[in-house]
């Protein structure tokens, strides 16, 4: 079984004072279906000690919250700080990194991408593979990317143009602006960019 990591939405609950870690209970459901083993990661624990004590085989950047530097809080700034040390190990380690909504928010931001705000991606839209299929998926994101930076290939825009997903040119990066846990896991684009990982996941074997 695959050992994958998953980074989690952070919350702070009024009622208790605390600061929480959370996934969908849906992400446990798609990890069961592509039987892989879900770790999830906890911003306590240093990344080096899940790659050695867990051997973890890849990383998928979950969504929930926003990136701190268009959104700026606490809790977003202490996820970027995190989430870029994982993006820092896939780049010199050849480490398959899959990014879902803000997750692909991060790796294309970090890799030169242009972010800009939008309207209309919160709910069912279409998207357009670069082979010329469409496909409706379904998103939640009011920070859309725009052009991508170099080293990275898109792989399915919006009618307006917006990348919805894209690849690294050399590192096993991947990116989807789509939740997959909130999608039909049978679903075209879903099993595209698992696909995708999972080769990248092979390689590595």
């Amino acid at each position: 079984m695959r050992r994958i990591g998953i980074t989690q939405r952070l919350l702070e609950t009024r009622e208790y004072i605390e600061t929480r870690e959370a996934l969908d209970v849906r992400w446990g459901e798609l990890f069961y279906h592509l039987s892989w083993g879900m770790i999830p990661l906890s911003y306590a624990v240093p990344l080096e000690v899940y790659i050695e004590e867990f051997a973890l085989e890849g990383v998928i950047l979950s969504g929930g919250n926003d990136l701190n530097d268009f959104v700026s809080s606490p809790l977003n700034k202490k996820r970027d700080a995190y989430e870029k040390e994982i993006l820092r190990y896939a780049k010199q380690y050849a480490f398959p990194l899959l990014g879902v909504c803000r997750g692909a928010q991060m790796i294309a931001y970090e890799g030169g991408s242009l972010l800009e705000f939008c309207e209309g991606h919160v709910g069912r839209h279409e998207i357009f593979w670069e082979e010329g299929e469409g496909e409706i998926i379904g998103s939640e994101h009011q920070l859309a990317i725009k052009e991508l930076g170099a080293g990275l290939i898109p792989l399915a825009r919006s009618c307006e143009g917006l990348v919805e997903a894209f690849r690294g040119e050399e590192a096993p990066l991947f990116g989807m602006m789509w939740h997959p846990e909130r999608q039909d896991k049978r679903s075209a684009g879903t099993l595209k960019m698992v696909e995708l990982f999972s080769q990248a996941l092979q390689k590595r074997d």
